[in-house]
Order: C-alpha cells, then structure tokens, then sequence
C-alpha cells in the first residue's frame, strides 16, 4: 500500500515546518508544501493527494478561493480537506464547511486534534464506496 500524500499549504515557513514536523510524528505519508492558493492548485493539477491541509489567509489566493479552484479540478472531489487557520468565529467555521472544506482547525494546531480529524475523514472516506 503506498503512502497517503499531503499538501499543506501556508504562507508561513515556520508554520508549514511546525505542520508538517506534526504530521510526519503521527502519521507515516510524503508531504509536499505550497506558500499560496496559486501554488496549491499548481500543485494539484500535476499531483493528486489524499488530504490537503490549507490555511485560509493568504496573499495571492486564499484557503477558501483555493480549495474551490479544486474542487473544481479532476480528483478535486476526492481530496480531503481541512482548514487550519485563526479565523475562530462560527461564521467563519460556517463559511468554510459551507464552502466545500471537509473539516477545520483553528491554530495553534494541536497535535491530538489534528490525528483525529485526520483519521476520521480516514474513515469516512473508507466507508464511501
């Protein structure tokens, strides 16, 4: 069986480093990295993944704008993704779910949390035939 692949996408170095360091702890996968949304969709257009975990803002292209962008893509239905962000507001959590984003994390990412939405949608993607 071969490694699930995530895209973290964050304007942040560090933060994508702290993401992807709390990741690579709790789950054995390849994780790639994106600054932006433009990058993100680049990405996605040459390389499918199982999860993309985004944030929501960003210059050039939001989370929001992004993940609509790949939903649209071929494979864009069948990627799972969650927002990380410190938009906290139920509206916010609201219009993100609304939106087409499969779950939400406000920051700081909490490792606990983070393995288990990762492995809820796990599930729930295992049990969608």
């Amino acid at each position: 069986m071969s490694k699930k692949k995530y895209l973290v996408v964050e304007d942040s170095h560090a933060m994508r480093r702290v993401i992807i360091n709390t990741l690579s702890r709790i789950i054995d996968g390849v994780f790639l990295e994106a600054e932006n949304g433009i990058e993100a969709v680049d990405q996605f257009k040459v390389e499918k993944f199982d999860f993309i975990l985004m944030d929501w803002l960003m210059p050039m292209m939001d989370g929001l704008e992004a993940a609509g962008q790949i939903r649209q893509l071929p494979g864009g239905q069948d990627v799972s993704i969650i927002m990380i962000t410190t938009k906290s507001t139920k509206s916010d959590i609201i219009q993100a779910i609304s939106s087409g984003i499969d779950d939400y994390i406000v920051k700081p990412v909490n490792t606990t949390i983070l393995e288990q939405k990762i492995k809820k949608l796990e599930l729930k993607k295992s049990t969608v035939v």
